[in-house]
């Protein structure tokens, strides 16, 4: 079986669903999928992770037509005869409606772009959760609640982009990465069929040794941008003066420089280390230095990779109950929540696990038992291989 996969970027490991197209390629090949990437940026010394790589520049415009992009598609069509597409990204509407006219589609749903225009289901200026899907009131919270671009331009054509998509998805079916996303999508109204749960695989890693320190370490993995929380997590900690700890940042972005401030004005900058990203060794070394792992996300975050991967190297997390994130921390087994934007809530989740060594111990442990069945490679393939053979048999042909 053919599988033609389209994806903005390919071989750049920029993100969690980066990497996941990155290395599902070689077990669906292994398991008789024969793999087309189709790409608009792609990094040139990676680009032999795919037996076959295709660049298609154009294929991501917001408005428009793409008649340049369509014709590439199309001869790509006629020679590789794939008998699916997989879409990693939101692409240009027409685009998006010769894919789906011509072969069974599924989008992989890692984020909400599918059914709004700023693709993050949140209000930033009142750091809640946005339970609305696209339409017209969109545009003026553009304005009053920071959920996207304020420039005219900008949020007409993203929200052009987002008010298509259910048109071309009309007939394709939908990977959600949680069960809140899948929910998500059916307050949008797609139908329950068509939207198919799929979590992400984590191959099982053996637990890292634990660095023997007097101080606890708290270790934070991910982009430094405002609605991952650092902020929440610097301001939380600062209120544990007596308790002893340490914080590790792993990762760095556009809040980096705010963030490095915040630790300064709160007096507690001697006791965080801004470490940047981090090389793959190092960042096992940070999970063998860690005692927890925070992963304080304000937006709705859909699945983020740091906490299973956290948990297979038996580390507990503390975090915020957003989006997919209560599928896996399950309180007081393996980790600790607090609502969204609590950060005292945050502060006394914190205090109960790095007061309480054995805890730790336990919870991370609990958390280890959990995930690795949970998240089974063999068991995500299965899972990925059921919906591409019902999107192919379920295709209308006409």
């Amino acid at each position: 079986m053919k599988l033609l996969h389209v994806a903005d970027r390919f071989g750049w490991s920029a993100g969690g669903g980066d990497r996941y197209l990155e290395e599902i390629l070689e077990p669906l090949q292994s398991s008789g999928f024969d793999n087309t990437v189709v790409y608009r940026n792609g990094n040139p010394d990676r680009l032999t992770l795919a037996p076959r790589a295709v660049e298609i520049p154009g294929f991501m415009r917001f408005t428009g037509s793409a008649p340049q992009a369509i014709r590439r598609l199309r001869q790509v069509l006629r020679e590789e005869q794939p008998d699916a597409a997989i879409v990693y990204c939101l692409p240009n509407p027409s685009f998006g409606m010769a894919l789906a006219r011509s072969l069974p589609t599924i989008l992989f749903a890692q984020d909400y772009e599918a059914i709004c225009p700023a693709g993050t289901q949140w209000w930033r200026f009142q750091t809640a959760t946005c339970y609305l899907t696209t339409g017209l009131p969109c545009l003026v919270n553009a304005f009053t609640k920071g959920c996207t671009s304020r420039r005219p331009k900008h949020l007409i054509s993203a929200y052009y982009r987002a008010a298509a998509a259910p048109h071309w998805l009309r007939d394709a079916h939908v990977i959600a990465v949680s069960s809140f996303v899948k929910m998500r999508f059916l307050a949008a109204r797609f139908r329950d069929a068509q939207v198919h749960v799929v979590r992400y695989p984590f191959a099982a890693v053996s637990t890292p040794s634990r660095a023997k320190a007097d101080t606890p370490t708290v270790l934070f993995v991910g982009r430094v941008s405002r609605e991952k929380g650092l902020d929440h997590l610097l301001r939380a900690l600062a209120l544990l003066r007596k308790t002893p700890w340490d914080l590790l940042v792993a990762g760095a972005g556009s809040d980096l420089a705010r963030c490095e401030q915040l630790a300064r004005s709160l007096g507690i900058d001697r006791r965080v280390r801004f470490a940047g990203w981090l090389t793959e060794s190092d960042l096992e070394q940070a999970y063998a230095t860690a005692d927890l792992v925070a992963v304080p996300s304000l937006w709705p975050d859909p699945y983020p990779f740091v906490g299973p991967e956290a948990m297979m190297r038996s580390r507990p997390v503390v975090a915020y109950a957003s989006g997919g994130i209560p599928e896996w921390v399950i309180p007081g087994e393996t980790g600790l929540l607090a609502p969204a934007g609590d950060i005292l809530g945050l502060a006394s989740a914190l205090r109960q696990l790095l007061t309480d060594a054995g805890l730790r111990e336990a919870m991370g442990q609990r958390a280890r038992d959990w995930v690795v069945p949970a998240h089974d490679p063999a068991r995500h393939l299965n899972d990925l291989e059921a919906v591409i053979r019902h999107a192919i048999a379920t295709y209308p042909r006409t």
